[in-house]
């Protein structure tokens, strides 16, 4: 057996395998370098208390009726398609305090379960409005992690358009 001859081969095939992976995930890796994925890292005490929920949890808590969802996309994706009865959060007037956060502002007990949700995936701005919603007295306060796109994608109930509950 030729040694060499095996380890240029191996290279080869490795070097054939990357050029793919390299040009399928380019926008991946593009939005790495410029940043994008700054707040993707999620760690547990920046989440303590706060559930992260699944598709079926989601569904049976808007069937229940008992949680109110938070969408913290921005009002011009919220009018596009939503879950229904789901709030317009913004993410951006959530953080500049454009948006008050309490209670009182958001016509809900603090007790009452709040499931914020942005695109999903790779989406994290639901973790700092959760982190937001927390500090404003909010005890029970849970993201899905599959958010919109999942939601949509499962052909859950979506409503259109700038009302809110």
């Amino acid at each position: 057996m030729d040694w060499r001859r095996t380890a240029k081969e191996a290279a080869a095939i490795v070097g054939l395998a990357l050029v793919p992976a390299l040009v399928l995930n380019f926008g991946l890796i593009r939005r790495q370098l410029r940043g994008d994925f700054a707040h993707s890292l999620v760690l547990p005490e920046g989440t303590a208390g706060v559930a992260f929920i699944g598709l079926a949890e989601a569904g049976d808590l808007f069937q229940s009726g008992d949680a109110l969802f938070v969408d913290n996309r921005s009002g011009e994706v919220y009018a596009a398609g939503h879950i229904p009865g789901a709030l317009s959060v913004p993410f951006k007037d959530a953080v500049e305090g454009a948006i008050p956060l309490d209670p009182g502002a958001l016509k809900t007990s603090p007790d009452r379960p709040l499931v914020v949700y942005c695109e999903g995936g790779d989406c994290q701005t639901s973790v700092l409005v959760t982190q937001l919603l927390k500090k404003a007295g909010f005890g029970d306060v849970r993201i899905f992690e599959g958010g919109w796109t999942e939601w949509e994608g499962a052909g859950f109930p979506v409503e259109v358009g700038l009302d809110q509950e």
